[in-house]
């Protein structure tokens, strides 16, 4: 399965070379065509590499398969990989220029504020990168020490408080003033972002849909004015009117389409992991049985 993803990865490489324009000789017109990008290649794109790389993520989860035990982490930086090809194909971009992250986002605990909802990186882009991001829970950071994250979740950060959820984060030009990370080096590593929730619906007993966040899924970059989207620090107040100006922008529709594709598949590793903690214990009782039976 991994070399499949890897043939799509190469072929994607290769269409992003046919199609490479020069935007310096661009006029306006055309430059904001090329930030729309072309609906036919974002969806043949987002199709080959993007789903394909989450499809089979959640069946080698959900079926136990290990592609390399000697570099388990190899399917999630596979998966990273992919979701960054196939937003970079959708701006007409090289993958080259971004980095994808995938992140967790753990429950609100009773009598907590939200902000302080533990986050940490499930996976991230490597190809081309030298950027080492820290995995794991044991490198966890908090949802209000990201001005991203929060305003997804509609909290406070340290600089600011987002009265309302957003759908989307995003930002050409990060205002260094403004802005909040846990990195306060994090200019050494980008300047643009664009984040989307990784999110599924609950209802409570009426029956009324709650959103429920799980994760997130961040596009950065050292580029500016490179995601063609409004700031989102213009918009502060008016989430309603933010969300209508990505409804015609390709960018957004296609994060948006790969970052409900993997809830699904984060949802799917969290039960595999789930299932084998618990057949994990179950082993551990049924030897201690075994061997109490023999003393």
């Amino acid at each position: 399965m991994g070399t499949n993803i890897d043939n799509n990865l190469r072929d994607t490489a290769k269409e992003e070379e046919d199609i490479s324009i020069d935007t310096k000789e661009d006029s306006e017109f055309e430059r904001s065509i090329l930030h729309q990008g072309d609906l036919t290649l974002a969806l043949h794109v987002i199709h080959l590499s993007a789903i394909h790389a989450i499809r089979e993520f959640a069946v080698k989860e959900g079926f136990g398969v290990v592609v390399n035990r000697n570099y388990p982490l190899r399917p999630y930086e596979e998966l990273a990989n992919a979701c960054r090809s196939a937003l970079a194909a959708t701006l007409r971009f090289p993958p080259v220029m971004f980095h994808c992250t995938i992140s967790y986002c753990g429950g609100t605990t009773a009598g907590k504020p939200t902000g302080q909802r533990k986050v940490w990186n499930f996976a991230h882009s490597t190809i081309d990168c030298d950027r080492h991001l820290p995995l794991g829970p044991d490198e966890a950071t908090t949802v209000g020490s990201n001005s991203s994250y929060a305003a997804l979740l509609g909290c406070k950060d340290r600089r600011n408080e987002w009265k309302h959820r957003f759908r989307c984060f995003a930002c050409d030009n990060l205002p260094e003033d403004i802005y909040d990370d846990a990195d306060p080096d994090w200019r050494t590593w980008y300047r643009s972002r664009l984040v989307f929730p990784l999110r599924y619906p609950t209802y409570d007993r009426r029956g009324a849909p709650i959103d429920n966040i799980t994760g997130f899924l961040s596009y950065d970059t050292l580029q500016t004015e490179i995601f063609g989207v409004p700031s989102i620090f213009d918009h502060m107040d008016d989430p309603g009117g933010y969300a209508n100006q990505h409804k015609g922008l390709v960018v957004c529709n296609a994060g948006g389409i790969i970052a409900d594709c993997i809830a699904i598949a984060i949802l799917q590793e969290k039960k595999v992991r789930k299932y084998k903690a618990i057949a994990y214990q179950k082993r551990l009782a049924k030897e201690k049985l075994n061997g109490s039976k023999r003393e």
